[in-house]
């Protein structure tokens, strides 16, 4: 590594089949890489002996390694209020697509010299978000673009979406366009949902930026997998799920008071 190079030899990139890809990270510190042959004529290349990885913004309790629960809560408070069962989804499918050894949550909001320390201490190879509808005109950053710029590693945004009620140009507070400036900086790609959220940033100036969809849509990491669906015609019954109440951020049809 060269005394110019920030963050030790790594590499990001994206595997998947047709216009679906899922992002997947390479590290190449301390070990030789495991090329494996997968669909479409594409490799997944994996660390023989992954190290311990921070995460931005987890979404429940990670229980045997790649699996994520909600947490234990009285009964009463969770019929009073609901979880994000798809923010789950998300964080389970992304770890069970990344190779590590162990997670570690970062402290965004309330995290010292001494936890910078912590993450810089070289026990950790990179830090990843989790992908989530996380470019708006709303989110509160905070002091996370000073946590971005203390920490020595590569920071991944790991399949991140803009969110509006919506197609349009959104006006993100200063605070925000610099995040996702920073996010950039300190990555080789940065994975989004959809080309909306590649046009938002790329309104920012970012272009290091490939569309990988939902991890949700890779957690089986088997590029082969396929769903038998019945035909149209032989579908009677269809169930779906709503959640109790629908922001006027995430759709049109809705008052801002509902």
């Amino acid at each position: 590594m060269t005394p110019e190079a920030p963050f030790p030899p790594w590499h990001a990139g994206w595997v998947g089949r047709g216009l679906l890809a899922v992002a997947v990270v390479f590290l190449l510190k301390e070990a030789q890489p495991l090329l494996l042959p997968v669909a479409s004529a594409v490799v997944l290349t994996f660390v023989l002996s992954p190290k311990r990885v921070l995460v931005l913004i987890p979404a429940g309790a990670r229980y045997e390694h790649d699996k994520v629960r909600a947490h234990e809560k009285p009964l009463k408070e969770m019929i009073e209020t609901y979880t994000n069962t798809g923010d789950f989804t998300v964080y389970d499918s992304s770890l069970k697509l990344l190779s590590f050894k162990d997670v570690t949550p970062v402290k965004m909001k309330t995290f010292t010299d001494k936890d910078i320390d912590l993450y810089n201490n070289g026990e950790f190879d990179y830090c990843f978000l989790r992908g989530s509808n996380f470019i708006n005109e709303h989110t509160e950053w905070g002091p996370l673009p000073e946590l971005l710029k203390k920490l020595k590693m590569p920071i991944i945004p790991f399949a991140i979406g803009a969110q509006s009620e919506s197609r349009r140009k959104l006006d993100l507070p200063e605070k925000a366009k610099e995040v996702w400036r920073l996010f950039a900086d300190r990555c080789t790609t940065m994975g989004v949902r959809g080309d909306y959220t590649a046009e938002v940033l790329n309104d920012l100036g970012i272009k290091n930026v490939d569309i990988v969809g939902c991890p949700s849509l890779f957690r089986c990491n088997n590029p082969d997998l396929q769903i038998n669906a019945r035909k149209l015609e032989q579908i009677r019954k269809v169930a779906f799920n709503m959640r109790r109440e629908v922001s006027a951020t995430s759709t049109s049809c809705c008052p801002a008071s509902s």
